[in-house]
């Protein structure tokens, strides 16, 4: 199904991981600590974090319920991986079991292996220009963290067959595993913390590998004065050249770092009509194809 699709569906497209929260509108007489707008942020039972059903806001051990809390992401590799730079839409759903269910929330972060924050979450506006859901930034434990969680208009109040939100997550560059925590409230929607379910589910993508090293390859040779200079592709920062298998005192060129050498008194070594063996070995250890060398007669 596409994504537009699901936009109509649900009233309004949503995107992954349900987390925490409280719903409902304080309507009760009794005190409760239930938010159905934004809520505080820190509570997706990440590391450092709790969630709504052990601080107060909804009573119920958290997890016992039978409704289903889903992450969904569109757009990654075959094997799961993402690709820095690419943004992926990105799909939060709530599934209720077999007590009646009329509201709805949740929030999400999503963190590096380190607990720092992975990429950058966006609200996903459907084709009337609404969302319904809602940023914050520089917050949780460490002060640094993005969330992302329902609005007021996001908690889908009496519809009961379930909820989705979905938004967008860019990673600007390879961050490694990234976990995306989620807690999940599916209420009752009777103005008090009693009768609710919270869920929380956490999902684990991983990064594209990068690609392999390029061994390095000799295009050309040439000696200007007592310089062997080397031209060629893929010479990494600290390439080395060897003459003769013996290493060379080398630099990167200042303007072509990748696809020329410099051996500075490398061509002294070199009498007129010598053939010798020219190579260049990179930092990593790959080396390129051994190249003769004769230089011309004086």
């Amino acid at each position: 199904m596409s994504t537009k699709n699901r936009i109509k569906l649900a009233g309004a497209t949503f995107f992954i991981a349900l987390i925490s929260i409280a719903l409902m509108s304080r309507e009760g007489t009794e005190p409760v600590m239930a938010f159905s707008g934004i809520l505080p942020n820190g509570f997706t039972e990440a590391p450092g974090e709790s969630t709504c059903a052990t601080i107060g806001c909804h009573s119920g051990a958290l997890n016992t319920g039978d409704g289903v809390l889903e992450i969904l992401i569109d757009g990654l590799k075959e094997d799961g991986t993402y690709e820095a730079g690419t943004t992926y839409m990105v799909t939060v759903r709530e599934i209720p079991g077999s007590r009646a269910r009329s509201r709805w929330g949740f929030q999400l972060t999503a963190l590096t292996a380190e607990g720092q924050r992975a990429g950058t979450l966006e609200n996903f506006e459907d084709e009337e220009d609404n969302s319904l859901t809602a940023i914050l930034d520089g917050s949780g434990p460490t002060g640094e963290r993005q969330y992302i969680q329902h609005d007021t208009n996001g908690t889908f109040r009496g519809q009961t067959e379930g909820a989705m939100w979905v938004f967008r997550w860019t990673p600007e560059t390879n961050l490694g595993p990234v976990t995306f925590y989620v807690a999940g409230l599916m209420g009752n929607n009777n103005g008090r913390s009693t009768g609710d379910e919270v869920y929380t589910k956490s999902l684990i993508v991983l990064s594209e590998p990068p690609p392999p090293p390029k061994q390095p390859k000799i295009t050309e040779i040439a000696l200007s004065g007592k310089k062997l200079i080397i031209t060629g592709e893929d010479f990494d920062d600290g390439a080395d050249v060897y003459l003769n298998d013996k290493k060379e005192k080398t630099k990167n060129d200042g303007d072509n770092p990748m696809t020329r050498l410099v051996a500075k008194k490398a061509g002294k070594k070199i009498e007129p009509d010598q053939t010798v063996m020219i190579k260049v070995k990179n930092s990593n250890g790959l080396e390129s194809e051994a190249i003769e060398f004769t230089r011309p007669p004086e």
